[in-house]
């Protein structure tokens, strides 16, 4: 466990990191307040649904972010299992429009072979922008919601190479 407490022009900003590991698992959650910027956040993660360009991410200006991240591993003796989620709640400095970004993933691994590797993934997005370029309670609808599904088969070719076959299906609203 790891706790945190700064304090930025922005107000405060506190950090909470826990993590716990057990044989075959493990579990983690972190919750932290900070300030970033829209071109960091769209190459952190896959948290963003880039189809919603009304967003907090269409600035130049500084974002702050107050993000949950929860995370859960099982490494078994025939599948891995890994489920995570993330909620993070953004500020845009320039004007105070806010955005809130979900989603939610779980892909298995089962154990096939020692030469081929399958996983399988299903996520859900979810990007809700409360202001329509600044203005609020227009009637417009910017929200975006995105389900993700995606399956993966590797075979090992040498210790160094291996050939992957991926399909991937999103619906995205």
């Amino acid at each position: 466990v790891s706790l945190g407490m700064g304090d930025r022009f922005f107000g405060k900003t506190p950090s909470v990191n826990i993590s716990h590991r057990r044989k075959h698992s493990e579990f983690t959650a972190s919750y932290n307040k900070g300030i970033t910027f829209a071109r960091d956040i769209r190459t952190e993660d896959d948290l963003i649904n880039p189809g919603n360009f009304n967003s907090s991410l269409n600035t130049q200006s500084p974002i702050i972010d107050e993000r949950l991240t929860l995370g859960y591993i099982y490494s078994g003796r025939r599948a891995s299992i890994n489920a995570s989620g993330n909620y993070s709640d953004q500020t845009r400095e320039d004007n105070g429009q806010k955005s809130t970004y979900k989603r939610v993933a779980v892909t298995v691994s089962p154990d096939i072979s020692s030469i081929y590797t399958v996983s399988g993934t299903i996520a859900w997005n979810a990007d809700e922008p409360q202001d329509y370029f600044g203005f609020s309670n227009l009637g417009i609808s910017n929200t975006g919601e995105t389900w993700t599904c995606d399956v993966q088969v590797s075979r090992s070719l040498s210790e160094r190479m291996s050939l992957s076959l991926g399909y991937q299906f999103t619906d995205q609203q």
